[in-house]
């Protein structure tokens, strides 16, 4: 038997998650989440997140959904799935220091008061 180190009750030793507070353990494919990503992307980011989770080339990614789309269409499926499911990775806009949704104000011009335009 060992701890769990999130809620410090015992668990079996082959156990993967934590049967009392529900965290994983081990770090495996489903234990971290999918994001898109903002940087090397070609059009929503899908291919450019899930290579930098997996440590596999985009290109080899993009390709492999080519193929996919050109033998039975289903590469355009699976794209478009991913690409409602997995939430953008707000972390890379942050980090370059970017702002987010935000357009330069121009500068009011002054007031023009009622006495000023008798003059």
């Amino acid at each position: 038997m060992k701890q769990c180190p999130y809620c410090a009750e015992e668990i079996q030793d082959a156990a993967v998650k934590c049967r009392y507070c529900g965290s994983m353990l081990e770090a495996g494919v489903f234990a971290t989440e999918w994001r898109r990503s903002r940087d090397g992307r070609m059009l929503a980011g899908v291919c450019a997140g899930l290579g930098k989770h997996f440590g596999v080339s985009v290109t080899a990614l993009r390709l492999a959904l080519v193929i996919l789309t050109l033998f039975g269409g289903w590469g355009i499926v699976v794209y478009l799935v991913l690409w409602v499911i997995m939430p953008l990775d707000a972390g890379a806009l942050a980090y370059r220091g970017e702002p987010v949704n935000i357009t330069p104000r121009e500068r009011a011009e002054e007031p023009v008061y009622r006495d000023e335009m008798r003059r």
